[in-house]
């Protein structure tokens, strides 16, 4: 048996010795867990590992089809065993006339709901419509919960629940054969788990990067080796341009820097460093030239090897390259945020 916080299975002998596997921090009844509020851990794109999907949504998802099971049965044992009335002895024409009339015979009646059905099946339904039906992405199974539930406000007849109970039954069973999953390497997936950690303080800088940064991460987790170089180029690029504002760089025709190409850029920084270059020697020029002459050659490099062969698809990588070519992104973008940001401004070297 799997057990979890804030799990109550006292209704567990309906499991029939299965193990149960249910949602945690939800408040008991008679389902074992009736509320919940599992759609706030369930969250797309982001990483499970196995036993959260199967405490969190497997569970869930097991209990939810389980349950709705053993509530179609225990209401149609209710209906063939409490629909029966006893045989009239007389009808009421002849009671009128004084004549016996044979026993009426046997008949059903519609049996109705109690308030306990009402009570027990309402938070059920509210579990199913929050952790399987937003957590998996379930809309059809949602409206069929829905149906239900407007269903339970007015009153139903017990025959009207098997109904819908067995038609939102099928409904996710149809439903989840829809609902994929991707199982990651394990380094790829500490790789994406440990974003914050090995990206956080780029992106604080560069906030812009954030979205490509983890799609580079992602798509090297992947195996996507060719995906996550043309992401960690955009990245370069935004490290470029920053560092084209922060030398106030002008670019022939006044052309926007999000316009220009990689050669025209480099080069207009180049220049402009050049003319420090020609500065007295000192400790703040050669800090400078250090800095700059260092990252212009990195964005050289990044544009000659990487840059221009995966734009104009001149090769592809592997995704050991890739994974190579994404921790020198880093360390370069890692670098260069500590000097300057997404929109800096001009570095104080002290006199040249």
């Amino acid at each position: 048996m799997v057990i979890v916080e804030g799990i109550c299975a006292s209704h567990g002998a309906a499991f029939n010795g299965d193990i149960i596997l249910a949602v945690p921090n939800c408040r008991a009844g008679r389902h074992g867990a009736t509320v919940n509020s599992a759609s706030r851990y369930w969250k797309t794109k982001r990483l499970w590992s196995l036993l959260e999907m199967i405490n969190f949504q497997v569970g869930g998802l097991y209990h939810a089809l389980r349950q709705l099971e053993i509530e179609e049965r225990d209401m149609t044992s209710r209906i063939n065993i409490d629909s029966f009335i006893p045989a009239q002895p007389l009808n009421s024409l002849s009671k009128l006339a004084g004549v016996a009339a044979p026993p009426s015979p046997a008949f059903k009646q519609p049996l109705k709901i109690t308030t306990e059905d009402i009570n027990r099946t309402k938070p059920f339904l509210k579990f199913i419509r929050e952790a399987v039906c937003n957590g998996l992405g379930l809309p059809a199974s949602n409206h069929r919960v829905q149906l239900f539930e407007g269903k339970l406000k007015v009153g139903m007849t017990a025959n009207d629940f098997v109904a819908e109970a067995r038609a939102l039954r099928e409904a996710i069973e149809g439903e989840i054969q829809n609902v994929y999953f991707y199982h990651y390497a394990s380094d790829g997936a500490v790789a994406l788990l440990s974003f914050d950690d090995t990206w956080g303080d780029i992106c604080k800088k560069f906030p812009s990067v954030k979205s490509e940064a983890i799609a580079a991460v992602d798509c090297a987790a992947l195996g996507h080796g060719t995906a996550s170089v043309f992401h960690l180029m955009r990245i370069a690029e935004y490290g470029l341009r920053s560092l084209a504002r922060e030398r106030s760089v002008k670019l022939a025709k006044n052309r926007p820097l999000e316009w220009a190409d990689w050669h025209s850029i480099i080069e207009a920084i180049d220049k402009d460093v050049t003319k420090i270059a020609s500065r007295k020697p000192g400790k703040a020029r050669e800090a400078a030239l250090e800095f700059y002459r260092g990252v212009l050659g990195e964005f050289q490099a990044f544009k000659d090897v990487y840059r221009n062969n995966v734009m104009h698809t001149r090769r592809s990588y592997t995704q050991v390259e890739a994974q190579g070519i994404l921790l020198r992104v880093r360390d370069f973008m890692g670098r260069l945020s500590k000097k300057i940001d997404e929109n800096p401004k001009a570095i104080r070297w002290g006199k040249f």
